[in-house]
């Protein structure tokens, strides 16, 4: 009596192991030696799965072709901009209460009436994160189809009152939420592997 399941082997160098048992399997084993479940053959990958890394890796870095999913948008900005709103909101408050003298000593001393200066640095820090997730951002902008170039737009909206509210919040919903294109477009082929 043959029980409906089988071992299952991996032919991409990772090592082999029974699905019933746990034992290590040989190369090209068509049984596993110590329970004798037969070993099941894993399809090969097209060759278009085996250029697509999985989903959550960063497949483009620093350069600004192809196209970005949502997490590793996410995954991204939190990495860039997570350290810097702990440094930003630390020294921040440490100033703050330095000039209210609450903070003494040493670093009571280095930051009290310095609050301008602090300012600048977190804007610094969050220029630089700024320029840390461009890559990221563009290749964003790729996976709905519209070019970088549009970016442009983007942060210059930003700097105009009351149409930065309206800019962040396209910019929020389009980058961050929204789904981009189903299937290839013109920047490459779906960050989550999907055909269109």
């Amino acid at each position: 009596m043959e029980e409906n399941c089988s071992a299952t082997a991996s032919d991409f160098g990772q090592p082999h192991f029974c699905s019933q048992c746990g034992a290590k399997l040989g190369a090209g084993n068509k049984f596993c030696a110590s329970c004798g479940t037969p070993v099941a053959k894993q399809a090969m990958p097209s060759a278009r799965a085996m250029e697509t890394p999985p989903c959550g890796t960063n497949r483009g870095g620093w350069g600004f072709s192809g196209r970005s999913s949502r997490s590793e948008y996410w995954v991204t900005m939190l990495k860039v901009f997570g350290p810097i709103f702990v440094i930003s909101v630390t020294l921040l408050v440490l100033t703050v209460l330095a000039d209210e003298r609450i903070v003494r000593g040493a670093v009571g001393e280095m930051l009290k009436g310095h609050i301008f200066n602090t300012i600048i640095f977190v804007v610094l820090l969050n220029i630089v994160g700024g320029i840390l997730t461009l890559p990221v951002t563009v290749r964003r902008l790729h996976d709905h189809g519209i070019s970088g170039i549009w970016l442009i737009l983007i942060y210059a909206l930003g700097f105009i009152p009351f149409v930065n509210s309206i800019s962040g919040l396209v910019s929020f919903v389009l980058l961050g939420c929204a789904r981009g294109t189903i299937g290839d477009n013109r920047y490459g082929p779906d960050p989550l592997g999907q055909r269109g």
